[in-house]
């Protein structure tokens, strides 16, 4: 029996590196070669002339209105098929890589397709605005929030049509790169010479003068998408990484909002003693997580926060439903927040578990970029 087993495993190796041979070959007749620096000798493959075997786009059809994501109880489904989940394989594409050009953009979708991927998750989408609309780095431009970029947006649409044909559905990302600019949007400063915390975290869950302007984006930029965004926008994400229960349990609430921010806060804290009952325990100001206080309080605190979040993501969710009836949902991530997310989530069509290991920092081209 172990000669046996012994014998398989030897052949399963041997048939393992005969195929990876046959696509090394396979893939050199592809390449070609470039002389380098250094006495080294470069080789450049022509992605795009893969050969089949490792090719599976075969797996991915044109997405069509029988196609469209569906939650069934706790999976995804497509809408011709209800009762059968559907397995995503996803990969994000970060800042301008989710507006390449109309030459660039069938290229992207065929290669994805060939990797097997069915999903891309659009995101940062609205960082770094451009001051130049067709560099197209951006959703959107320098100006007062929301302002969309024409450009990008013409690119976006096309790279969603050629998504579609090659059979990949998006995960839109809404908030995440933007930092608010009060002389610009006309939302308060922060006290002093103090800068907006990257990306405004988390102020905009707090101040409705943010949370105004983030529905005028949402259904600004759903809207600009039009026809394109059918049935290939599979789910949208509204806020990443981000939450007043987050930031509070990790101590840095009492850093970041402050100013106006902290007054409307600590308003609706007050105003939360009051109606239930904690009159008598009452604080003036807003608790820290490790305050030698009585834990009742920290609770109570703990509970408002969570209702601060729900009627943000409600409010932005009412937003993206006022445009697209039927995409689905999601807040923000598990990990930011934990099992409070589960109450101010409530509304939402799915609960992102996400997690980044690690973002690598690579050069190409003269610039940067990350990849998570």
């Amino acid at each position: 029996m172990a000669n046996m087993n012994f014998s398989k495993q030897l052949e399963f190796l041997l048939r393992t590196l005969f195929f990876v041979g046959v696509a090394l070959s396979s893939a050199l007749a592809c390449a070609t070669s470039v002389p380098a620096t250094d006495e080294l000798y470069a080789v450049k493959f022509n992605l795009d002339s893969l050969v089949p075997l490792v090719d599976f786009s075969s797996l991915n059809s044109p997405i069509e209105d029988g196609d469209r994501i569906v939650v069934c109880g706790n999976c995804f489904c497509t809408a011709g098929h209800s009762q059968t989940p559907i397995r995503l394989f996803g990969v994000n594409l970060a800042y301008d890589a989710s507006l390449p050009s109309e030459q660039d953009a069938p290229l992207v979708a065929a290669r994805l397709s060939k990797l097997g991927v069915n999903l891309v998750r659009l995101h940062a989408l609205d960082a770094r605005p451009d001051t130049d609309p067709s560099q197209a780095h951006s959703i959107l431009l320098a100006q007062q929030f929301p302002a969309l970029n024409p450009v990008a947006i013409r690119r976006l649409k096309f790279f969603l049509d050629q998504l579609r044909n090659a059979g990949i559905y998006v995960d839109l990302n809404l908030h995440v790169g933007y930092t608010f600019n009060p002389g610009q949007d006309g939302v308060p400063a922060l006290p002093g010479s103090a800068s907006m915390p990257d990306q405004s975290k988390p102020l905009f869950i707090v101040n409705s003068r943010m949370s105004d302007l983030q529905v005028l984006y949402a259904r600004n930029l759903l809207r600009a998408l039009g026809a394109s965004a059918k049935n290939v926008v599979a789910m949208v994400e509204i806020n990443n990484e981000s939450t007043l229960v987050y930031e509070w349990m990790i101590g840095h609430l009492d850093t970041v909002v402050v100013g106006a921010y902290r007054d409307g806060l600590t308003e609706r804290w007050q105003r939360y003693q009051i109606e239930n009952g904690m009159s008598d325990t009452a604080l003036p100001g807003i608790p820290k997580v490790d305050a030698p206080i009585p834990e009742r309080i920290k609770d109570n605190f703990f509970k408002l926060l969570i209702t601060v979040d729900q009627a943000y993501l409600d409010k932005i969710r009412a937003a993206v439903r006022s445009v697209n009836q039927e995409v689905i949902i999601g807040g923000s991530q598990m990990r930011f927040g934990g099992l409070a997310n589960l109450a101010s989530h409530a509304s939402m069509d799915f609960m992102d578990i996400i997690f980044t290991s690690t973002h690598t920092i690579f050069v190409a081209n003269g610039g940067t970029g990350t990849t998570g």
